[in-house]
């Protein structure tokens, strides 16, 4: 309904022609789903038509495309089609651009983009987190999942991205392509770290150092030096040292909206927890422990402060489709790759 009434009310005016091709992708879309949302049409509208008022997006910022498909929608913005009841469709159709969208790998689009859909995600999961999952290690318990369903879905995310980051890489069939991977893998990780979503940022780069990945010597002779410095400058800002001094210190300075790595949360819950008794004993009396109190009510303050922060970005579907579906494999599945990529050297 909302796709229908963008059509008609904005694009139809003033882009007939385009307007009765995106009135038979929404007609397909009743029983296919390779085709636009109403959000991807007013977003390429906005790209490809900059001086049609109507698409304008105030406040977010405009999402990124592939230049594949940026090629594509410019050419069927430009291109003069016919418009009698019984023509055939051009190459450049919209049946072609939304196949296009449906078959792109995730790593065909803009690194900022790969970030900013992650960044969404993620926030979803972790302002929905609330104090009482922070208590009594309830994200470490057998019934995980009921007492701490959003930090739960939080770490198994954060674990799908390190999976999917080595996968990616690992699937690629030559040693340029892997390459090429990880200097993408690491573009992404730079754009997450410009975004403060420090939990994906370090997922990544753990995705990046990971066994089957970085064993891989051929292939990292080939990333480029600027990218190897890049992931030195995030290796140590993600490092555990000092209990995480560099990352703690990144937060607290950060301006703005802000993703931490939630695993400091979760190092400092357990923490209080495991070196703090319930309870102490004066004279006759077992008191409650108000400082252990205290010290948990401390961290997950922060933990609310951050997450009534919420980034304005916009949801590309197609892109955000593909990263709640990403693939993944188990550990010894993945370093069966990793032999088949580059077999262990006598």
């Amino acid at each position: 309904m909302l796709l229908s009434e963008f059509i008609e009310n904005h694009i139809a005016k003033s882009l007939e022609a385009i307007a009765d091709d995106l009135r038979l992708v929404l007609r397909q879309t009743t029983r296919r789903r390779d085709t636009f949302s109403a959000q991807q049409c007013s977003v390429l509208m906005q790209i490809d038509v900059s001086n049609n008022k109507n698409a304008i997006l105030s406040g977010v910022p405009k999402p990124r495309l592939p230049s594949k498909l940026r090629t594509l929608i410019g050419k069927r913005l430009n291109h003069d089609v016919p418009t009698s009841p019984g023509r055939t469709n051009s190459p450049n159709s919209p049946n072609k651009t939304a196949a296009t969208i449906s078959y792109m790998s995730v790593l065909e689009w803009p690194s900022l983009e790969i970030a900013r859909q992650i960044t969404i995600i993620e926030f979803e999961m972790f302002e929905l987190i609330q104090p009482k999952e922070c208590l009594s290690q309830s994200w470490n318990k057998p019934d995980k999942h009921t007492k701490a369903p959003n930090i739960s879905k939080m770490i198994s995310f954060t674990n799908r991205i390190v999976a999917w980051v080595s996968y990616e890489i690992l699937s690629c069939n030559n040693t340029t392509k892997r390459s090429k991977a990880c200097s993408k893998f690491i573009k992404v990780a730079c754009e997450l770290r410009k975004l403060n979503n420090f939990n994906a940022c370090k997922a990544v780069i753990a995705g990046l150092k990971s066994n089957p990945v970085f064993r891989l010597r051929r292939t990292w002779v080939k990333v480029p030096a600027k990218q190897m410095n890049d992931m030195k400058e995030l290796e140590t800002l993600m490092e555990q040292a000092k209990n995480f001094h560099n990352m703690r210190n990144a937060i607290k300075q950060a301006s703005g909206c802000c993703l931490p790595y939630i695993g400091i949360f979760l190092t400092d819950l357990t923490f209080i927890e495991d070196g703090n008794k319930d309870f102490i004993t004066s004279g006759d009396f077992e008191l409650i422990n108000l400082f252990k109190r205290m010290k948990q009510a401390s961290v997950i303050k922060e933990l609310v402060r951050l997450r009534e922060m919420p980034y304005a970005l916009q949801q590309v579907t197609e892109l955000s489709d593909l990263l709640y579906n990403m693939t993944i494999l188990t550990e010894d599945e993945l370093y069966d790759l990793s032999l088949q990529a580059e077999p262990r050297e006598i």
